[in-house]
């Protein structure tokens, strides 16, 4: 009796997946989907490939807050080398892509990588994360994951754990979470995301770390997933 139980309720649940997947893919194809902007040039060398938001109400929005870290890298590096010799500027490189996490109905969730590079004994590397609420176009951040404020401040412990876990407690550097901190979201879960020299040493890169949904408490499924 309890295996006929169990075969039925992971029927339904199988059932209830694939029918949240359905609406997720119907409405990514209907109401809006992903192209690429491209943007390049020989002197100084820029290409860079952004994503853009097509046929949905809110694209003009999202696509200009997409556009904003690009466009004010730019500008920095155009200012920059109209003030270098001819010859440095041949060594110039700024280089952009991205990669799409989330899209569903209710959030669009991306990574923008841009590097450069203008001299001196490395590029500069900037990991630019963004989420945004398909409702309304506004850009989430990390209170807007949960039910109540507080639950936030769940993730420091886990961070902690994880950098004891990875050997890191003597040459990472974490004391809480930034003010404006920068994370990304999956269909597994939320990453958070530091950049380089935010907790640790330019050798180090990006820094990652990873946390499964169901190890946040009070996590608003309902208002970032489906």
């Amino acid at each position: 009796m309890w295996f006929k139980k169990g075969l039925t309720i992971f029927a339904l649940s199988c059932a209830l997946t694939v029918g949240v997947s359905a609406v997720n893919s119907a409405w990514a194809a209907n109401k809006g989907y992903v192209t690429v902007k491209e943007i390049e040039n020989n002197s100084p060398k820029i290409e860079i490939q952004m994503p853009q938001l097509k046929d949905h109400e809110l694209q003009d929005k999202i696509n200009a807050a997409i556009e904003q870290p690009i466009n004010a890298a730019m500008t920095s590096y155009r200012e920059l080398t109209e003030k270098s010799k001819p010859e440095w500027v041949k060594r110039y490189t700024m280089l952009a892509d991205y990669d799409v996490k989330l899209h569903t109905q209710k959030t669009f969730s991306i990574v923008q990588r841009i590097y450069q590079f203008t001299g001196g004994a490395h590029g500069i590397h900037i990991i630019v994360a963004q989420n945004f609420n398909m409702q309304n176009g506004k850009q989430l951040e990390l209170p807007d994951l949960f039910t109540d404020y507080a639950s936030v401040e769940q993730i420091v412990p886990i961070i902690k754990r994880q950098i004891i876990e990875r050997g890191k407690q003597n040459s990472y550097s974490f004391n809480g979470l930034q003010k404006n901190q920068q994370f990304f979201l999956t269909q597994e879960g939320l990453f958070l995301l530091f950049q380089p020299y935010e907790i640790a040493p330019y050798s180090e890169g990006s820094i990652y770390f990873f946390i499964p949904y169901v190890q946040l408490s009070n996590f608003n499924y309902s208002a970032i997933l489906y």
